[in-house]
């Protein structure tokens, strides 16, 4: 990414016949809360 900033991904791995839907959500959830968590100040 541009100067001063950091990238990270967040992924799955399972089973082919797992709820794709219910999962990425979970997904999106825990990189959010991630994220928050990284930004703040410490």
């Amino acid at each position: 990414g541009p100067s001063g900033t950091e990238t990270a991904r967040v992924g799955i791995v399972g089973p082919t016949r797992m709820d794709y839907a219910r999962n990425m959500a979970a997904v999106r959830a825990v990189a959010r809360y991630l994220s928050r968590l990284l930004s703040e100040d410490v």
